[in-house]
C-alpha cells in the first residue's frame, strides 16, 4: 500500500475523480450583476511578523482578478467575494490578505466584499450565502483549487448556492520507481477532500447539518 501511494499510482487515481469533472472556465455567463467568490487556503506569518496568503491562494487571486477584469469588460457590477477567516489565529484573516493582495493588482476597493469569518469550507458557504441573501447578483462564480472544487460545489449546494466553477490550479501525481514524499502529501490533501464529502453525507443523515433559513 505505501509502495502503492509514494509511486503515484493511488494518488493519482483520486486526483483524477476529484479534479476531471470541473474543467477550466474560459467563457463564463456574465449577467447584469456578477459576483466572482473566491475561497481562502490559509495564511502565513513571514518575515517581520507580516502576514501573507499561503502559496496556493495565489493562483485563486490571479484567477479571480482575471475573471474580473473580462467582466469588467462587458458589465458594471462584478464583486469579488473573497471567503475565509482566521482559523490559524495569526492575527489577519484569510478574506483580508486576498483583499490586500487584489488591490495590489488593481481591483477597485468598492468591489470587493470580503467574509472574514469562516474557518472551513462549509462555514464558507454558509457565511457566503448570507451575504447573497442582501445583495442580488444575476451570475456567481466560484474560485478555488481543482482538487478543491468537488467538495466546495457540494457545500454550497447546501444553500441553494450553484455557481459556475472556476478552478484555478490542478495536481498531478509523479509516477516513479521510487516512493516519493511529494505523493505522500497528494495523498493526504486528496483523502482530506474525501473524507470531507464523506461527513458531509454522515452529518445530513443525522441532521446536523445547520439548514438555511
Amino acid at each position: 500500500v505505501l509502495f502503492s501511494i509514494g509511486m503515484g499510482y493511488v494518488p493519482g487515481i483520486l486526483l483524477h475523480h476529484l479534479e476531471s469533472h470541473v474543467a477550466t472556465l474560459s467563457h463564463p455567463a456574465w449577467g447584469k450583476r456578477n459576483a466572482i467568490i473566491v475561497l481562502g487556503a490559509g495564511t502565513v506569518v513571514a518575515k517581520h511578523h507580516c502576514i501573507k496568503p499561503t502559496f496556493i491562494s495565489y493562483s485563486r487571486m490571479l484567477e479571480a482578478a482575471k475573471l474580473y477584469f473580462s467582466c469588467k469588460k462587458s458589465s458594471d457590477t462584478c464583486i469579488i467575494i473573497p471567503s475565509g477567516g482566521d482559523p490559524a489565529h495569526h492575527g489577519e484573516s484569510e478574506a483580508e490578505t486576498i483583499q490586500t493582495e487584489l488591490l495590489a493588482l488593481n481591483v477597485a476597493p468598492q468591489d470587493i466584499i470580503i467574509e472574514p469569518n469562516s474557518n472551513n469550507t462549509f462555514q464558507n458557504a454558509e457565511n457566503t450565502y448570507a451575504i447573497l441573501k442582501t445583495h442580488l447578483f444575476d451570475s456567481l462564480i466560484l474560485v478555488t483549487s481543482g482538487i478543491h472544487m468537488r467538495r466546495s460545489l457540494l457545500y454550497f449546494s447546501f444553500f441553494a448556492i450553484n455557481p459556475q466553477p472556476a478552478p484555478s490550479d490542478y495536481m498531478t501525481a509523479i509516477n516513479s520507481i521510487v516512493p516519493l514524499g511529494y505523493n505522500f502529501a497528494l495523498f493526504d490533501f486528496t483523502m482530506h477532500e474525501y473524507v470531507g464529502m464523506a461527513r458531509f453525507y454522515v452529518y445530513n443523515f443525522f441532521g446536523w447539518n445547520k439548514k438555511p433559513a
